[in-house]
């Protein structure tokens, strides 16, 4: 499970152990709240969006979580990359 908070942070929970949630990534990563979040449908993927206009593609490799931000401009329709 994913969950984005009003303290700017991404957290990732484990869920199937017996004791109940276990926090394994949480990570101050946008600048304003995050307020949104969405899984793939598939593989160990989501996205993460924010009040400060970003949107970070989360993909787990190499035994960690890495992101990709993305830069949405208000007046634009169209998403920008950078790496």
């Amino acid at each position: 499970m994913a969950a984005g908070s009003a303290d700017n942070n991404v957290r990732v929970y484990y869920m199937l152990g017996s004791e109940g949630p276990e926090r394994i990534l949480e990570v101050e990563c946008h600048t304003d709240r995050v307020d949104s979040i969405s899984w793939a449908h598939e593989g160990l993927r989501f996205a993460s969006g924010s009040k400060d206009g970003t949107a970070l593609v989360w993909r787990f490799e190499n035994s960690e979580w890495r992101f990709t931000r993305l830069h949405v401009h208000k007046m634009s329709k169209y998403v920008h990359y950078h790496c």
